[in-house]
């Protein structure tokens, strides 16, 4: 069976689908990398409310112990292109080095995303994912970013994480160093972690590990409650994954966390944004 999957972060409200692969054609994509302009500010004050007082409820369950770190964000709409594979081709160019997508289903829409974040890797018995958490604007005077204490600890949670659930698997997980990782006009924290590992059982690490306290918080069960129930919005599939299924390789996939995106529909782009709460 091969395909392409997507799957949501609210597991009670949307539920994973596929699109079978009946045909399938590839074309090389050649194209200049092009300079990013600065992206404009959309201005939303009623929108910018409701998400400061998002971040003051979040700090509270943090200050009550509740909560160690949870991930809140926030859609907004702009007028969505008029021409969805053009839009895309653009957005390919300006990030060559993060899965891009454009998808379409009856059931959930069309959406398009750049994500530069690896959710899973499998390949011939071995798992690998990156503990990537903590971000900082990429200055065009800097050559690499300086890290706060704040940012680096909440890397070290979803590190942590990752390892404490691939233990409780039985696995044997192996780190590299904290490294910087630049995507587009942010650097970020990132961590690689591989595991020998048989293929059944990567699908139970994968819903072991979703979602990971860089898109959801810790604890895990309780910060997903959070955002159920404090958010004004669904998700859907956004902070969700997705994967190209058995298209080149049966015994290999890459799983991606679905970040960077936006939904389109009704002659709107619904574009999304989070950031982590955390104490020091």
């Amino acid at each position: 069976l091969s395909g392409f999957l997507m799957a949501p972060f609210h597991r009670e409200d949307a539920k994973p689908v596929f699109l079978r692969a009946d045909q399938v054609f590839q074309s090389p994509f050649k194209g200049p990398r092009l300079n990013l302009t600065p992206a404009l500010p959309v201005k939303n004050e009623v929108g910018r409310e409701i998400h400061l007082d998002l971040v003051r409820k979040s700090i509270e369950y943090i200050q009550a112990g509740t909560l160690e770190k949870v991930v809140v964000s926030r859609r907004f709409s702009v007028p969505a292109p008029s021409d969805r594979l053009a839009s895309f081709f653009e957005m390919i160019r300006w990030f060559p080095d993060a899965f891009g997508y454009l998808w379409s289903h009856p059931e959930v829409g069309t959406w398009m995303g750049a994500t530069p974040e690896l959710f899973l890797r499998y390949h011939s018995g071995v798992a690998e994912t990156i503990a990537l958490a903590g971000t900082r604007p990429a200055a065009p005077d800097e050559a690499l970013p300086r890290w706060s204490s704040k940012e680096r600890h909440e890397q070290q949670l979803v590190t942590d994480y990752i390892v404490a659930q691939m233990r409780a698997l039985g696995l044997k997980p192996q780190m590299g160093g904290v490294r910087d990782i630049r995507a587009g006009q942010l650097w970020h924290l990132g961590t690689s972690i591989r595991t020998f590992v048989a293929q059944d059982v990567t699908l139970k690490l994968l819903s072991a590990l979703h979602p990971t306290p860089a898109v959801c918080g810790l604890p895990k069960e309780a910060a997903y409650d959070f955002i159920r129930r404090q958010e004004n919005y669904n998700r859907e599939y956004y902070t969700g994954f997705l994967v190209e299924v058995g298209l080149e390789k049966t015994d290999s996939f890459e799983f991606f966390v679905n970040l960077r995106c936006a939904q389109l529909r009704n002659g709107k782009a619904y574009l999304y944004v989070g950031g982590g709460i955390i104490t020091e």
